[in-house]
């Protein structure tokens, strides 16, 4: 008779192709370095090819997973808050905590009064994409720049760097690369070594409403197929077309 312990291996084994699991004998005769961390991403692994396979190929939900397998993509639950008295910018209160576990996780924000249309006249979906699309000024995208922007000022104040924000790009005798308003300006502009540095925000968002506009469906077709992080790719990519020439 087959002892079970033995049978249980296999069996897990055979569920965990890309782990090599020992013999019981071998793991007692000798530890294996960072056996639990690879049963614990294979796992992790499984579990999330199980839920992307679930969703409809090219769907928003697909698209918002693959998103978030991106390095850093949810920094924000490990980063090391710094608050301070004068500045609170560098740390979640627990609305804003809130509110980031429900885009992690993909579901609509709790405690949330939010009219049924933005101000520029487009009704909001249930999970509140198209606040991070919205050119508005009002917008959560632009909130979130200048919020990054202040920020990023106040990180290299820190360290005794002077930074200016909305440097004309004339005043750098650099000419614009067109005539278009936000075009004419970079976010930040500081010295490293006796050498200016420009430095221009973008906030980008992976995903678009489901059930929305034909370009909408585009988009979240074409990131539910592609590794996460296409959309920041694209956004630098565009950056540097508009800007490598002159910067």
């Amino acid at each position: 008779m087959a002892c079970p312990a033995a049978s249980a291996r296999i069996d897990f084994s055979a569920s965990l192709p890309s782990i090599a699991i020992p013999p019981i004998a071998q793991l007692i005769a000798c530890s294996q370095a960072r056996l639990q961390q690879k049963i614990s991403a294979a796992l992790a692994e499984k579990d999330f090819d199980t839920l992307f396979q679930s969703f409809p190929a090219g769907s928003r939900d697909r698209c918002h997973l693959l998103s978030y397998l991106r390095p850093l993509s949810s920094g924000w639950l490990s980063a090391i808050p710094a608050y301070t008295r004068s500045d609170k910018r560098k740390c979640l209160n627990n609305y804003a905590y809130r509110l980031a576990t429900a885009l992690t996780l993909g579901i609509t924000f709790p405690l949330a009064s939010l009219a049924s249309s933005c101000t520029c006249g487009t009704a909001i979906d249930a999970l509140r994409d198209h606040f991070f699309l919205c050119s508005r000024a009002t917008a959560e995208r632009v909130f979130k720049h200048n919020t990054l922007l202040d920020v990023f000022k106040a990180i290299l104040a820190e360290v005794g760097i002077t930074a200016v924000t909305e440097v004309p790009l004339r005043s750098l005798d650099i000419t614009p690369p067109n005539a278009q308003p936000n075009s004419q300006r970079m976010d930040l502009f500081f010295p490293i070594d006796g050498e200016g540095v420009l430095c221009d925000v973008t906030v980008v968002h992976p995903c678009r409403p489901e059930n929305s506009t034909a370009h909408h469906t585009q988009v979240n077709r074409s990131h539910a197929r592609r590794p996460g992080g296409i959309a920041t790719a694209g956004a630098e990519r565009d950056k540097d077309r508009k800007y490598g020439a002159s910067c």
